[in-house]
Order: C-alpha cells, then sequence, then structure tokens
C-alpha cells in the first residue's frame, strides 16, 4: 500500500459567532484559511488500526472533552474569562442585560463595574470609579472600570449621611421589552410579612413565636386606642418599630391621663 495522505483545510472563527453551533459553521465556510504551520499547531492526525484501538481512542478523546469543558464552565463563573451566553446569565444575575449589539468586550466591561468584590470598601470603590491618580491636582484621567466604556472624566464622590432621610428608595432594573415590578411585588410581600404590621389581618404565622406574640399584642393595644380615619377601604401598614412605640405611647397616655386614644 502507498502512503496516505490527507488534506484538510482549517478556518479560525473569532468573536461571538464561533459560540454558537448554528452560526460558526457559516462563518468558517466564508473565513480565510490557515497556513500550514498555523494549522499544524490545531490539529492532530491519529492512525489506528481494529476496534480496540479506536475504543480506546475515542475513550481517551472523550476524557479530553470533558476536562475542557469543565474547564471553560468553570471559566464561565468569571466575567473576565466567560463569554457569549455566559455573559448574558451572569448579567441577567445582577439585573444588567445586553444593550443591542453589544459584543463581548464592551458587555463584559460594564458587568466588571457590578461584580467587582473591591466596590466593598471606600477606598475600593473609589478606585474601581476612577482608577488610580497619575499624581497631577485633579488626578488626571479616568483610568477605573467606567474607562472601558468610554468615560475620560473622574467622578466626585460625596459620601455624607443626610439626617432627614426617613426612606429608601428601590431601583428595578427591567430588560428591554420586558415587564417591571416583580421585585418591587416580592418586596413588598416579605415586608408585608416581617417588616411591616398589617392592623386589620394578624401577622404572618411563619414569623417567629416571640416575634409573632410581640406583634400580635401590639396589634390588639393598637385597634382599641387608635382613632383611623373612617372607612378603612384599603390595607394601611405600618412598620414594626412605629407600631411598637404608638403601642407604648398608648400605654403611658393611659397611665397619665387615664386615656390611650391617639388619632392616626
Amino acid at each position: 500500500a502507498g502512503p496516505l495522505r490527507l488534506t484538510v483545510t482549517v478556518r479560525v472563527v473569532d468573536g461571538p459567532a464561533a459560540h454558537d453551533p448554528s452560526t460558526a459553521l457559516a462563518a468558517a465556510a466564508t473565513g480565510t484559511d490557515l497556513a500550514a504551520a498555523a494549522a499544524a499547531g490545531l490539529v492532530e492526525t491519529v492512525v489506528v488500526e481494529g476496534r480496540l484501538a479506536r475504543t480506546v481512542h475515542l475513550l481517551t478523546a472523550e476524557k479530553q472533552r470533558i476536562a475542557a469543558v469543565a474547564r471553560e464552565i468553570a471559566a464561565s463563573r468569571h466575567v473576565s474569562l466567560a463569554r457569549s451566553g455566559a455573559l448574558d446569565r451572569t448579567g441577567a444575575d445582577h439585573g444588567v442585560p445586553r444593550l443591542a449589539g453589544e459584543d463581548d468586550d464592551a458587555y463584559r466591561a460594564r458587568l466588571r463595574m457590578v461584580t467587582s468584590w473591591r466596590l466593598a470598601t471606600p477606598a475600593g470603590f473609589e478606585q474601581a470609579l476612577n482608577g488610580v491618580p497619575d499624581g497631577s491636582a485633579d488626578g488626571g484621567p479616568n483610568t477605573g472600570l467606567p474607562s472601558a466604556v468610554g468615560v475620560d472624566a473622574r467622578f466626585r464622590i460625596v459620601d455624607e449621611v443626610d439626617r432627614l432621610a426617613v426612606a429608601v428608595r428601590m431601583v428595578e432594573v427591567v430588560p428591554p421589552g420586558g415587564a417591571g415590578g416583580a421585585w418591587r411585588q416580592r418586596f413588598g410581600e416579605l415586608a408585608r410579612t416581617g417588616l411591616l404590621l398589617d392592623l386589620e389581618t394578624p401577622p404572618a404565622a411563619r414569623l417567629p413565636d416571640a416575634t409573632r406574640t410581640r406583634l400580635l399584642e401590639v396589634r390588639q393595644v393598637l385597634r382599641a386606642n387608635l382613632d383611623r380615619a373612617q372607612p378603612v377601604t384599603e390595607r394601611r401598614y405600618l412598620a414594626a418599630v412605629v407600631a411598637t412605640s404608638l403601642a407604648r405611647a398608648v400605654r403611658v397616655l393611659g397611665t397619665l391621663t387615664g386615656s390611650g386614644a391617639l388619632t392616626l
């Protein structure tokens, strides 16, 4: 038998199209052929004879493939190494969807802003936001995470406590075309079962026994002494701390004046 000659054409597909089989084949059909030297480092040919040799080779190749897939799965958990759909899933977990036409590099730069562990400290937050200053009076251009998406100006961080602040506004990020309100509804349900007191219905049964007993006593005191606008057409909630304070005020007024009636 004469020598065996096998001709193989190797093409490399880069970008998001490489991770989807439906687009990778189409992109490879129009790609540029690699030179023989470059292709030799990517393709290996093995000649085997007999069924046993074939079985051993296939099992060995499958083991290597499993190891490669395991490494890819582990890498997909890190923003700096993830790609394509793995980045989309990470963005969905943090409420940062991919923009229309945004490639992996630009999307990865935005995700780094919300997945960096350095943001836990004031110094880490400032460094992540502005980067390391260059020693000039104004600190120089922005070299932090926003610089990856074209932001050159440095941010001025104001960390002050507003003593008049009595509430926190929650912001829900909704993907384009998605329906909002799910997180608001979920937080409302959690708040109504533990953080808020409803004077119309008893506290939730899943609360700890001691907490539920205390809130039941507070509710009983307020329902007996609190004068509310009538008629009551909708549920009205009080923060548990506020309700407890009002119940104490009722008891104090009852002791001092003989009447603990309050008007809300």
